[in-house]
């Protein structure tokens, strides 16, 4: 039951990926609407924001993630949940490559927005998003085996706090793509879709061939 409702959550997002990706593919000025609602941004930007928005950025490179989703390796080896951490590296490799992959076949430039920092690779999908989501759907999915000596209440409640966070940490990422001109908004809401794909399904994978950490897993769903 839960294997399945992964697997719908991860065709929907599947398709909604690739219908964005022919859109930029073949027919761009589809999304030229939602693509320039924020083209001005970069033509208002300051030295506070500027140092703000570049701190945000830098957390969301393949180094500050790799040494984060480590520290939660060393966690899950604690709690000897030996499938879910090769989970994690897996799905880490995996969407990394999707993403360069999908980004030198569609070779979308990037933005043209006045004021934008000169980037020579190509713009679609957006690689800081893939990461920032990938990172804080793996600390959902991961929370419940790390916690699962907390009582119940404790546990809905950090869990609440650690959703809620990921999801403000996943907006300010993409916001600063769009506030540096270095993505549009459509190379974001792909990101989005593209990790969200393919975690859920290689989530659901691993938890249907682990014994072991199946009842935990059922956790997650109530």
């Amino acid at each position: 039951m839960h294997q399945k409702r992964y697997l719908i959550c991860s065709a929907v997002l599947a398709v909604l990926f690739l219908l964005l990706s022919l859109l930029v593919w073949l027919r761009p000025a589809m999304l030229s609407t939602i693509d320039h609602l924020f083209s001005q941004w970069p033509l208002h930007r300051s030295e506070q924001l500027d140092t703000f928005f570049g701190a945000i950025a830098a957390t969301a490179t393949i180094i500050p993630i790799t040494a984060a989703l480590l520290l939660l390796s060393i966690g899950l080896c604690w709690r000897r949940s030996w499938t879910l951490m090769i989970w994690l590296w897996g799905n880490l490799i995996l969407i990394s490559g999707l993403g360069k992959g999908i980004k030198s076949m569609i070779a979308r430039p990037r933005p043209s927005f006045a004021g934008h920092a000169e980037r020579a690779s190509f713009s679609f999908p957006s690689g800081h998003t893939l990461l920032a989501v990938t990172f804080v759907l793996t600390c959902i999915v991961i929370f419940p085996y790390l916690m699962a000596s907390v009582s119940s209440r404790c546990q809905s409640l950090i869990k609440k706090w650690v959703m809620a966070g990921g999801m403000v940490y996943i907006l300010l990422v993409m916001m600063t793509r769009v506030y540096f001109g270095v993505h549009y908004p459509s190379d974001l809401l792909a990101s989005l879709c593209l990790s969200g794909a393919v975690s859920s399904l290689t989530y659901g994978v691993f938890v249907h061939f682990s014994e072991s950490d199946r009842a935990v897993a059922s956790n997650q769903i109530k």
